[in-house]
């Protein structure tokens, strides 16, 4: 399992979020060319999986299909199980075939073997810069341009709300976690905090 800290910083930051990440003294360089995430969050029609993010349950998870890129082009969709058990966290993934942006409901339809009783709520989409110790120890992402949309009896609605803030996140596996990665985590200018980009888009569409 992996921890997984966040920080959310103004939009306007990036230069200066960038810049730290490139000056830290744990030598962070480009792990993967930049690239758009899409994600199609499910949940129960009690909202099980939001209520358990909301309120911090100590042994929470979360649902989404998930696939990268522009374009009409077919491409690898993932039904990931995202959960958490206190501060560290893991990911389950089950592959759903290709298929293209806008035939999402189609891999959706494949997920009912995997996991029951879920409907699609929420569309995310954001950019985002991969980088990566010198160390290979510490990943980082920053994500830009984050947009929310909402779904509903499984259409996605015309309505989207686009963040004025971005996110960053630093993840590393639990026999990393020392007084020393503390430190380091501390030298960046921003301030680790609590952030779902599944339970923003609810706020922003359904509550």
């Amino acid at each position: 399992m992996r921890y997984e800290r966040k920080a959310v910083v103004d939009i306007n930051e990036l230069g200066l979020v960038q810049a730290s990440v490139l000056k830290h003294p744990l030598a962070f360089r480009k792990q993967f060319p930049d690239r758009k995430v899409h994600s199609v969050y499910v949940d129960s029609v009690d909202f099980d999986f939001l209520q358990m993010n909301v309120m911090g349950s100590s042994n929470r998870q979360k649902w989404r299909i998930r696939w990268y890129g522009d374009g009409d082009d077919k491409v690898p969709m993932t039904l990931e199980r995202k959960y958490k058990h206190h501060m560290l966290g893991a990911k389950q993934l089950h592959s759903l075939g290709e298929f293209s942006s806008k035939d999402w409901l189609f891999a959706f339809q494949k997920t009912t073997s995997i996991v029951e009783k879920v409907f699609p709520v929420a569309k995310v989409s954001y950019d985002r810069q991969y980088y990566i110790s010198s160390d290979d120890q510490l990943r980082l992402t920053i994500d830009t341009a984050i947009n929310y949309q909402k779904i509903q009896d499984n259409q996605l609605q015309y309505l989207s709300i686009e963040e004025a803030k971005l996110v960053i996140e630093l993840k590393y596996d639990q026999s990393y976690e020392t007084e020393l990665t503390t430190t380091d985590i501390a030298k960046f200018p921003f301030r680790i905090t609590k952030n779902s980009k599944y339970v923003n888009a609810m706020k922003a569409h359904w509550f």
